[in-house]
């Protein structure tokens, strides 16, 4: 990982920041998976702020900084479930989303959890399988009239939480 990039815990102030985040990297890095109109329901402008806020509550998250610049962020519910990882298009293969989820899943490892699961974009399929997550299903999920494929992956606990093609990078 890029060595002036720390991880901090989540602080409600953080989520207007985040949510631009979010709607950039979809906009940007996601495009190359999905549609033009696919990209736009799911990074809309009418996504209500607050309760995409509130989701942040209750669980375990954090958010990547460089030189105080916010560039990626992850959360996880106590059962395990990792709802959102995203990843600044500048900072994209720099280590910080391997080190939001190594966080995530030591979280979840003290929390005696058994198994994560995630429901991961085309995009974000292959940087899940490195860490051994494994496709259940493929899913079609409507957003605001679109609808997207993604795929619920599961990792079972019982494995290093980084696995040795994530540690040779």
């Amino acid at each position: 990982m890029n060595p002036s990039i720390r991880l901090r815990r989540f602080h409600p102030g953080d989520a207007p920041e985040l949510f631009l985040l979010f709607r950039e990297t979809v906009q940007t890095v996601n495009a190359a998976d999905y549609s033009p109109q696919q990209i736009a329901a799911w990074a809309s402008n009418s996504i209500d702020l607050a309760a995409w806020t509130a989701r942040f509550s209750q669980r375990w998250a954090y958010v990547a900084v460089c030189n105080d610049r916010t560039v990626g962020f992850a959360d996880m519910t106590p059962a395990g479930y990792l709802d959102r990882l995203f990843v600044s298009a500048h900072y994209q293969r720099q280590g910080v989303a391997r080190a939001l989820l190594q966080t995530l899943l030591e979280h979840a490892q003290s929390a005696q959890l058994s198994l994560v699961s995630t429901d991961a974009s085309r995009t974000a399929v292959p940087f899940f399988q490195a860490f051994e997550f494994q496709i259940v299903r493929a899913q079609n999920v409507e957003c605001r009239g679109e609808v997207l494929k993604n795929f619920h992956m599961t990792r079972s606990l019982g494995q290093p939480v980084l696995s040795p093609l994530a540690r040779s990078e």
